[in-house]
């Protein structure tokens, strides 16, 4: 289902990745959370290619996103913390930045989840070592430079 609200000068829309160019008009700040792990390769590259095409030059596209420190795998399972299965692409940093660098620039990555921000909790929160969450900060690069 797509939704619009309208704040102060802010206009938002909500739509599933795949339909995405549904939207017609342009935005200067795109923002994914928990979305784009869902996607399989075709789609996330198809993804990084519309939100180029949606954003404004210079625009930003930030994305949360629970990453792997090893090599890009599939979760597809029961998962004893959501009580569900579930699939999932757990994707290292570098094959994310690999499959945006058409269409963006990275300017920052960082996690979400530190031992600053969540002191003695953060095992409980990543209870995996190898599986991080990560925010990504892109800017979309100018059309004549592609």
């Amino acid at each position: 289902d797509e939704k619009a609200v309208d704040i102060d000068n802010i206009l938002t829309d909500v739509c599933k990745a795949q339909d995405i160019l549904r939207l017609d008009r342009k935005f200067s700040v795109i923002l994914g959370i928990g979305l784009i792990q869902y996607l399989a390769d075709d789609e996330l590259s198809k993804f990084f290619l519309d939100t180029h095409r949606l954003l404004v030059n210079g625009g930003q596209l930030m994305l949360k996103v629970p990453t792997t420190t090893e090599d890009s795998f599939v979760f597809d399972g029961y998962s004893d913390l959501l009580e569900a299965n579930y699939y999932s692409n757990y994707r290292n940093i570098r094959d994310i930045i690999d499959t945006s660098k058409e269409y963006f620039d990275l300017i920052k990555a960082e996690r979400v989840f530190t031992k600053y921000n969540l002191g003695d909790e953060l095992g409980e929160v990543e209870r995996h070592d190898t599986t991080k969450q990560n925010w990504f900060l892109f800017e979309r690069k100018i059309a004549e430079r592609l």
